[in-house]
């Protein structure tokens, strides 16, 4: 949907700029305003645009336009705090897991270097979680996939993988990695189809992660 919104956009600009024609051609029509020209059909023709633009100076068409712009707004600033307040669950999950439980496993294995003493909190340098690769870390995410935001707020050496829930349609695929052949576009993973996907919705079980720690498959 992404690549349509700006359409969307134009297009619901256009529609009220047509609306508020129409009212205002029905203003002039209805007030028998003296701007309307009825001499001639073609002089009131060529003058109909001219005509709206006149009658469109009264503050009733003016206000229009603006209680419709201000209601979009309201209306779209009502649905984001909304969507925060109802379903920011997944976006503080996964703050969580790269301010908060990456370093505490580097912290408690050794990797994660211990600042000189007496720096200020200010002062502290940016935590390299680099090292987290040696680990192969899969994050498994169940029937809330659709909800998660996307592997840029999951740090670089930590995998997304799905596992089997309520779901049974079809799920994202991972790009496939490697290089192009130097074309226009260098790297071919975004052009690559993962196997499996379909235009049906069907279940790809393939998409599933197999392997599961004992922890897990022990119902914890």
């Amino acid at each position: 949907m992404f690549p349509a919104y700006p359409i969307l956009c134009f297009n619901a600009a256009v529609t009220l700029y047509l609306i508020r024609g129409w009212f205002e051609v029905a203003y002039i029509g209805f007030t028998k305003s003296p701007y309307r020209a009825s001499d001639t059909v073609r002089f009131f023709q060529l003058s109909l645009l001219t005509n709206a633009l006149q009658a469109s100076q009264s503050s009733l068409f003016s206000n229009f336009t603006t209680s419709v712009v201000c209601g979009a707004a309201l209306i779209s600033l009502s649905r984001i705090l909304a969507l925060w307040n109802y379903y920011h669950a997944p976006q503080t999950i996964f703050y969580l897991l790269e301010s908060t439980e990456l370093p505490r496993l580097l912290n408690n294995t050794g990797l994660l270097p211990v600042p000189p003493p007496n720096t200020p909190a200010d002062e502290l340098p940016r935590i390299d979680l680099s090292p987290i690769r040696q680990f192969n870390l899969t994050l498994c995410v169940g029937k809330e996939w659709y909800r998660f935001p996307g592997h840029y707020l999951v740090p670089d050496g930590v995998r997304v993988d799905f596992v089997k829930s309520g779901f049974d349609g079809a799920l994202p695929g991972h790009f496939g990695g490697g290089h192009g052949d130097g074309g226009f576009w260098w790297k071919d993973g975004t052009r690559r189809a993962p196997m499996g996907l379909n235009d049906l919705n069907r279940e790809t079980p393939e998409f599933y992660v197999r392997r599961l720690s004992r922890f897990w498959r022990n119902g914890h």
